[in-house]
């Protein structure tokens, strides 16, 4: 999946303090870098550093064993992407992230009580164990509120059924995008008011994401050794 395909298409997506624009566009920037030599499955793709900011969830919904499930579908395309709270390095939270797609690769993020990503780590799809990558700061500024609407809804997705807040963001507009969340959902990869994410919907674009799987028993994928 293109991931400035997909900048373009969520940048009037902003509506929290935590935004879609700056996952996705930390993304397209890792997708455009060489992929690196020291993987132990033989030189495949990991990306070599990290934002303070990306990680987008909410603290207060992190618990060791809970993770989501999100596919995202753009021109017949598919990512697939897991994240699943695996434990605790000290006072923070250790936060693994696997993405499946045309690049495969996974994250590690220790955050801390204020959410940001304090040291993070990264695999490519067969590592045995993580790389250490360097943490920058903050990924992308805020942009401005755009024009929405909000109603009481119901979202069927592969996870389940769902009472939802529905937003429609730009109504009537070329960008126009729907979205539904949750207070059943955990909000483990992205902040809002309404709850976690279980879709979102950009008709213009014909794309889609949304809520594949969630539990409580989720597990490491790679172990890290935590102080």
């Amino acid at each position: 999946m293109n991931r400035l395909d997909q900048v373009v298409e969520y940048k009037n997506f902003k509506y929290a303090d935590r935004t879609h624009e700056a996952r996705l566009s930390f993304e397209s920037l890792m997708a455009g870098e060489s992929p690196t030599s020291n993987s132990e499955s033989g030189g495949g793709y990991k990306p070599d550093m990290c934002f303070n900011d990306y990680f987008t969830g909410d603290v207060a919904d992190l618990k060791e064993g809970r993770y989501v499930t999100y596919v995202t579908e753009y021109r017949g395309r598919k990512t697939t992407t897991k994240t699943t709270v695996v434990g605790k390095d000290a006072d923070n939270w250790c936060v693994e992230e696997w993405t499946e797609g045309d690049k495969s690769y996974g994250l590690l993020m220790c955050v801390a009580a204020d959410g940001k990503v304090v040291k993070a780590y990264a695999a490519a799809k067969g590592d045995k164990k993580w790389t250490e990558i360097k943490v920058n700061g903050s990924l992308f500024p805020d942009f401005p509120k755009p024009k929405m609407t909000v109603t009481d809804d119901t979202k069927e997705v592969k996870a389940g059924k769902f009472a939802c807040k529905k937003v429609t963001v730009n109504p009537g507009r070329t960008f126009e995008t729907y979205s539904w969340f949750s207070s059943e959902v955990w909000k483990l990869r992205d902040k809002y008011e309404y709850g976690g994410l279980v879709a979102i919907e950009w008709p213009e674009d014909k794309s889609k994401m949304w809520l594949e799987a969630k539990g409580e028993d989720g597990r490491a994928t790679i172990e890290v050794k935590k102080k």
